[in-house]
C-alpha cells in the first residue's frame, strides 16, 4: 500500500511539473518566455536570466532559465533559451532555438510571428527514490528525451493594444504529452511619466487551465511595480528598476489552496543585459 501510494504521488506531482514548465508565474518579468513572439518589439540584443527558489518547500522546484536573442532593424529576431527545473529526484532541461519576425499591416498595427523548436530531457535520480520506498525496476522508463516544437502569435496597434496566441511546447514522446496553450491581452496607458498596464492571460493544459489578472506600474520608464492573482488562488508581487544597459527585478509568490501547497513562498530574480 505504502508503495502504490508513493507512485499515485509521484506520478502526480511529475505531471503538474510537465504542465507548468512554461507556467506565467515562472516567467513573471517576460512575456516572451510565454509567447516568443514579444522578442520582436525591441530592436535589440538582450540576454536574461530568471530564476527562482523555495527553501522551505520540499517539493518545489529550484528553476532558472538563461535566454539571448537579438532583434535587428529588419525586425527578424534569432534567439536561444536554455531551461532547467530541479527536484531532488528529477531534473528537467530544456533547450531550444526562436525565430521570430514581425511585418506591419499598417500604419499603426503589425503582427509576430514566432517559431520555437528544440529538445527536452527529463533525468530521475533513482538512489534517492530507493531510500524512500523500494521502486520498481521499470521506473526507469520515466527518463526521456524528446523534440519540441512551437509557435506564437503577437497583434499590435499602436503599441498600446495588444493580443497574441501561443502554444510553445508540443512535443513529441511516448509519454504523449499534450500542448500548453496560452492566449493574453494587454493595454498599455499613459500619462506623462507614468504608464499602466492590466493584462489578462488565459493558460490551457490538460490538467489545470486558469486565468491570471495583472496590473504593472511603470514611472519614468525606470520603476515599476506589478502584482498578479489568477483563479488557482495564486498571487505574486514584484517590483524593478529599469537603467540604461540592465533591468533588475524581485518577485514573491503566495499560493494558498491544495494546488499551492508545495509552492507557497517563492522568491524569483530577474536579471536582463541589454546592447
Amino acid at each position: 500500500m505504502k508503495k502504490v501510494l508513493f507512485f499515485f504521488i509521484f506520478n502526480f506531482i511529475v505531471r503538474i511539473m510537465f504542465c507548468q514548465n512554461n507556467s506565467y508565474f515562472n516567467d513573471f518579468f517576460e512575456n516572451s518566455n510565454f509567447n516568443s513572439s514579444y522578442l520582436t518589439l525591441n530592436n535589440e540584443f538582450r540576454t536574461s536570466f530568471l530564476g527562482y527558489k523555495n527553501l522551505n518547500a520540499p517539493f518545489s522546484p529550484g528553476y532558472f532559465s538563461v535566454s539571448t536573442s537579438y532583434t535587428g532593424k529588419n525586425a527578424f529576431t534569432f534567439g536561444a533559451r536554455l531551461i532547467n527545473k530541479s527536484y531532488d529526484f528529477l531534473s528537467y532541461y530544456h533547450l531550444e532555438g526562436i525565430v521570430a519576425h514581425r511585418i506591419a499591416l499598417s500604419k499603426d498595427d503589425s503582427l509576430a510571428l514566432a517559431l520555437n523548436f528544440g529538445g527536452v530531457l527529463n533525468s530521475f535520480n533513482n538512489d534517492y527514490l530507493n531510500a524512500y520506498t523500494e521502486m520498481d525496476p521499470y521506473i526507469e522508463s520515466f527518463t526521456s528525451s524528446y523534440f519540441n516544437t512551437g509557435a506564437s502569435l503577437l497583434y499590435t496597434h499602436k503599441n498600446k493594444f495588444e493580443i497574441g496566441a501561443s502554444a510553445p511546447r508540443i512535443a513529441t514522446s511516448s509519454s504523449g504529452i499534450s500542448p500548453i496553450m496560452y492566449f493574453n491581452t494587454g493595454y498599455n496607458f499613459t500619462d506623462n511619466k507614468f504608464l499602466i498596464k492590466p493584462q489578462v492571460i488565459f493558460e490551457l493544459n490538460p490538467y489545470s487551465n486558469f486565468f491570471d489578472f495583472s496590473m504593472q506600474l511603470k514611472y519614468n520608464s525606470l520603476y515599476w511595480v506589478k502584482f498578479s492573482y489568477n483563479t488557482l488562488n495564486s498571487s505574486t508581487f514584484g517590483f524593478g528598476l529599469n537603467l540604461k544597459i540592465i533591468d533588475i527585478g524581485y518577485a514573491y509568490k503566495l499560493n494558498s489552496g491544495d494546488y499551492g501547497r508545495n509552492l507557497n513562498g517563492i522568491h524569483m530574480i530577474s536579471i536582463s543585459l541589454r546592447h
